[in-house]
């Protein structure tokens, strides 16, 4: 088993590469919502904890966490307009860890 600081620093390190971020995030922090990963980056995101952490994302629903490739760049501009994107289900780093931590994909309590 995988001690969290491990998961946190692998978890961490996925994110930079993607984002191009190396702040301390909080757990609440939502990687749609306040990170603007969405599209083929989500995809990578997933695709690269899938691979460092044995994770199963089987019965994940992609577009209930982000928005695909069409729709990023138009909702990338509404959000320079101040608009957010209310419509999809904030997935948090928080929740990412404890999906790693048990191995496979499972919802968030609440919504």
């Amino acid at each position: 088993m995988r001690s969290i600081d491990t998961i946190k620093a692998g978890l961490s390190s996925i994110i930079q590469a993607i984002t191009g971020c190396d702040d301390t995030l909080p757990l609440s922090t939502s990687l749609y919502h306040d990170l603007n990963i969405a599209a083929d980056d989500a995809i990578e995101l997933l695709t690269e904890i899938s691979r460092c952490f044995g994770v199963s994302f089987v019965g994940f629903s992609f577009t209930q966490y982000f928005p695909d490739e069409n729709e990023a760049g138009w909702l990338y501009f509404a959000r320079l307009l101040g608009l957010r994107d209310d419509t999809r289900q904030p997935l948090t780093l928080g929740h990412l860890i404890e999906v790693i931590k048990l191995g496979h994909w499972f919802a968030p309590a609440s919504f």
